[in-house]
């Protein structure tokens, strides 16, 4: 997050129907970004702080007893994305998913966003940013920072090839090898082991019955299931 925090921001609009202004709860890894997130959130109108955590544990404690409407969640603190399901599916809130530097952004956006984010942000928006996206999700619109929408979208739908088709991890981790990551990047990205990626890449090209990784990548482009950005 910027250090700068305008001195007036837009008041949050309350969810529909209800009177109560949307409660927010931070969840990040670090200290500094969680408490940098709660001072934006203190300092705006038309919204409450319910809390800040860096532990996912207290987290569900906190969702629990506080009730909050909505979660601020860093990404960093699960890479894997499946806190973002937990929440929006199990305990029925709306996630601000906060991407950190790990991945292609637009790529992380979209896996967000199918993991039930209501809302994505990259770590670097202005305050006033975070909460067009809080207002947003209060009003049950999804919302992606421009930076994270350029280009055009990743295609999320199944391919499959001689060896039957790809599983929904599968389809991931090819996305990802499109985008020029190696598979420790595919590893710290999806919060997986290195031994599983590889499983998965080798699996992916037995599927598609092709050579090698370059040839998976050919392709995933030649199929139009990988849509190349424009940068």
């Amino acid at each position: 997050m910027t250090s700068a925090v305008p001195q007036q921001l837009a008041p949050v609009q309350p969810l529909a129907g209800r009177v109560a202004p949307p409660r927010v709860l931070v969840v990040g890894r670090a200290p500094l970004t969680a408490e940098g997130i709660a001072r934006v959130l203190e300092r705006a109108t038309g919204v409450v702080l319910a809390g800040v955590t860096c532990s996912m544990s207290v987290a569900v404690n906190m969702i629990a007893m506080r009730h909050p409407s909505m979660v601020v969640l860093d990404e960093q603190i699960d890479p894997s994305l499946c806190s973002v399901t937990r929440f929006a599916s199990r305990h029925g809130v709306g996630v601000v998913l906060v991407l950190g530097p790990s991945g292609p952004p637009t790529v992380r956006a979209s896996l967000g966003r199918r993991a039930g984010a209501n809302a994505v942000v990259s770590s670097t928006v202005a305050p006033a940013e975070l909460l067009d996206a809080i207002r947003h999700t209060a009003a049950g619109r999804p919302f992606v920072t421009p930076e994270l929408r350029t280009g055009r979208p990743v295609r999320l739908a199944g391919l499959g090839g001689p060896g039957g088709a790809l599983s929904p991890r599968e389809s991931e981790v090819l996305h990802l090898i499109a985008e020029g990551m190696d598979n420790h990047g595919i590893a710290a990205a999806l919060g997986v082991s290195l031994e599983t990626v590889r499983t998965h890449v080798k699996n992916t090209a037995r599927k598609l019955g092709a050579r090698d990784r370059s040839q998976v990548v050919a392709m995933a482009y030649k199929s139009g299931f990988v849509d190349r950005f424009t940068r």
